[in-house]
């Protein structure tokens, strides 16, 4: 069965197992852990999926509270506690070894495990 793809994505649209990345100009099959780096959010999110916002350096979880949806810091608590070590800066590690093994991570620090 073929599939029927709208017609004008935009950034970050998601279509079933698939997200339309402007940079490539194609669909992409979702496999994992999708996240959108973007100074916009994505136009259509799915519950759950992942935002990482370009202009603020922040993530964001599409979440679904029962009564509505939004998107919400991934990270939890205050923007000002996100890192305990003063630096201002929070990193995003992707891959399947433990960053931990190379790194001191501090609070605020994110690890999407990859294959």
């Amino acid at each position: 069965m073929p599939l029927d793809f709208p017609a004008s994505p935009v950034d970050g649209d998601v279509y079933g197992s698939y997200v339309w990345n402007d940079t490539v100009g194609a669909w992409q099959s979702r496999s994992g852990a999708l996240v959108i780096m973007s100074e916009t959010a994505p136009a259509a999110p799915t519950v759950g999926q992942l935002w990482f916002d370009e202009t603020q350096g922040k993530m964001y979880v599409y979440y679904d509270d029962g009564t509505s949806q939004q998107w919400v810091s991934a990270v939890g608590g205050y923007a000002s506690a996100i890192n305990t070590d003063d630096s201002g800066v929070s990193r995003i590690f992707v891959g399947s070894i433990d960053p931990d093994v190379d790194y001191t991570l501090a609070t605020g620090d994110v690890w999407i495990e990859a294959p």
